[in-house]
């Protein structure tokens, strides 16, 4: 069951927003090793784990102590299948949760601040790179 938004309105819907099997015009991206060494190193020192608690620093520190690239391949082959949307929804619940932090603001107020899973978030960081270098290929010729 997922809950969509729309117009200040919550309904339920049983559906995947997208479903992209059967889909003969949908090809998920796939991202090399390359794509995900950058993506790694894209996030800032410090930054902080989902719920799991591990850290771009962890994947990092396991990347570089690694004697082969077996470890590397996983990483990459399970950041394709969350591309593809190839979990299953007991999966995709836990990967896509995230840590709710609250922060204080200024005014008295509260700032509520999420975390996902690290391997999400790396997922989600190719995704964007890709889209934007997509979007700037299809409206640089339309710009002045």
């Amino acid at each position: 069951m997922y809950i969509v938004l729309r117009s200040n309105s919550i309904y339920s819907d049983s559906r995947a927003p997208c479903d992209p099997k059967g889909n003969q015009h949908f090809d998920p991206l796939q991202v090399t090793k390359e794509n995900v060494m950058k993506a790694l190193c894209s996030f800032p020192l410090g930054s902080s784990g989902g719920p799991d608690g591990l850290t771009p620093q962890h994947i990092t520190d396991l990347l570089s102590g690694a004697t082969d690239d077996s470890f590397q391949q996983v990483l990459v082959d399970f950041i394709n299948l969350l591309l593809a949307g190839s979990i299953d929804k007991e999966g995709s619940a836990i990967v896509f949760g995230g840590r709710l932090l609250a922060l204080s603001k200024k005014d008295g107020g509260v700032r509520p601040i999420t975390v996902g899973y690290t391997l999400r978030r790396l997922a989600a960081k190719r995704w964007s790179c890709h889209c934007q270098v997509r979007l700037f290929q299809c409206i640089h010729l339309h710009q002045t």
